[in-house]
């Protein structure tokens, strides 16, 4: 039912509205670049200096409750992502505000969360948490360049399994979140059983991301038409048979392996085989959701600056003319090329 509503309000904009769009459905708010972790796969730690070469600082707790309290609806979502949002000394503060009137959801590696914090989450009623996680021990340690992040995220995870179980709470869900690399691969379905014994019921399987727009300004939206860059991938098996296995092994501990984007297995191997065929897809997203960076500018996905909120309203610039042109651009195209690989894609009905 959600998902149905969900599509029928990106669509009905994206088909009829000339790129305007209802309120904000989905608000993101990176509050932070800075990071305690050096993983191999991240982007964004290569590009994230681009964002601030003028040391602007990031946006004040009262800048992000005035973009919460007097731009958006009671029912859109807002979530939090960083670098790792708990290097913010007031994130508990912003979580609090914003669960207070909003359902809310965050993203995190798991390695600064205490068991105090963890029953803060329970009561603040946080909808939804998304850990990452790539692999067992030594493959997830190996990736996140740190010998003790594995331990402490699963740490992290049985903290909100207790409060909730204490409190007899349904909320915050929690989603493990795996980036599929040829090093990781084979430890996945080990992974699976481990957050089943701690009953996570749900891992995400992202494909490692290409597009450097995604974490580094763009200029312009011409450099959406450029080529992404390609993958390097040897497994040393075959791709798809080991996604079929992890599926296999999801299904016998009860976990759902939820593939991003809405690709089928062979999809999901093309990808990295740098063959994948867009036509199946398009996207509605910028219909719906926005990011805001630390520093107050608005995106709606690409690093392409639609405006800045300590400058205008964020009702202001999410219909003002960038945003509708861009939008309208994009139903134009359908996808650009640098849209390859990004979850959000959407498969054609």
């Amino acid at each position: 039912m959600l998902k149905r509503f969900l599509q029928t309000y990106y669509t009905i904009p994206y088909q009829f509205f000339g790129g305007y769009a209802f309120p904000v459905r989905f608000l993101n708010i990176t509050v932070t670049l800075r990071c305690n972790l050096n993983c191999k796969m991240c982007l964004q730690r290569q590009h994230w200096k681009t964002f601030n070469e003028k040391g602007t600082p990031e946006l004040s707790l009262e800048e992000i409750k005035n973009v919460i309290l007097n731009v958006l609806p009671r029912i859109t979502k807002v979530g939090f992502c960083g670098g790792e949002i708990f290097l913010r000394n007031d994130i508990m503060d912003i979580l609090a505000f914003a669960a207070n009137r909003n359902p809310v959801n965050f993203v995190t590696n798991g390695t600064l969360v205490t068991s105090e914090m963890a029953r803060d989450f329970v009561n603040m009623k946080i909808r939804s948490i998304l850990v990452s996680i790539d692999g067992t021990k030594h493959i997830h340690d190996d990736i996140r360049g740190r010998s003790d992040v594995f331990e402490r995220a699963l740490q992290t995870i049985e903290y909100i399994v207790k409060w909730k179980k204490d409190n007899k709470r349904v909320f915050p869900h929690i989603v493990v979140n795996s980036v599929v690399m040829e090093n990781n691969l084979s430890s996945l379905p080990e992974l699976v059983k481990v957050i089943s014994r701690l009953e996570i019921k749900n891992l995400g399987l992202q494909m490692v991301d290409k597009s450097h727009y995604r974490f580094s300004p763009m200029k312009s939206i011409s450099e959406a038409f450029t080529t992404p860059s390609t993958v390097n991938f040897s497994p040393s098996t075959n791709l798809e048979e080991e996604l079929i296995r992890l599926q296999n092994s999801g299904r016998e501990a009860g976990v759902n392996i939820q593939i991003k984007p809405e690709a089928t297995l062979s999809e999901f191997s093309d990808y990295y085989s740098n063959k994948m065929d867009l036509s199946p897809f398009y996207c509605t997203h910028p219909w719906g959701h926005t990011i805001i960076s630390p520093y107050g500018d608005v995106y709606p996905c690409y690093m392409l600056t639609m405006g800045n909120v300590r400058e205008e309203s964020l009702s202001k610039i999410w219909n003002g003319n960038r945003h509708r042109d861009f939008r309208k651009s994009l139903k134009k195209h359908v996808l650009f090329p640098q849209c390859l690989g990004c979850c959000f894609m959407t498969r054609r009905r």
